[in-house]
């Protein structure tokens, strides 16, 4: 349940996140509304076996669309239990929160 389980949280208590990284799963079944000032980062394959790409790729289009910090990354030719292949993208993922945090505090000040 990583990855499930890092989306039920995210969107039942989103009051306890600054940031969000999902890899290889969909948002299941929470409220999205809740999301839409975290920043969120998603790392999916289309090759995943288990979720499939082209839903969870479509609610990130919702998303940004509606103006919520999100990123996609796309990771080819993984499929979902080759975790080794998603270790360079998180490193990217978690640069890109602290550029979200970066900005956010900026605009605080």
């Amino acid at each position: 349940m990583g990855g499930r389980g890092t989306w039920y949280m995210a969107t039942r208590h989103a009051d306890l996140f600054t940031g969000v990284i999902v890899m290889a799963t969909g948002p299941g079944e929470g409220s999205l509304e809740s999301l839409s000032a975290t920043p969120l980062y998603i790392i999916h394959s289309p090759e995943d076996e288990v979720v499939p790409y082209a839903p969870v790729e479509e609610f990130a289009v919702r998303l940004a669309a509606r103006g919520c910090p999100i990123q996609m990354m796309r990771l080819p030719g993984a499929n979902h239990s080759m975790m080794g292949d998603y270790i360079a993208p998180l490193r990217v993922a978690g640069q890109w929160l602290w550029s979200e945090w970066d900005a956010r505090g900026s605009r605080d000040r």
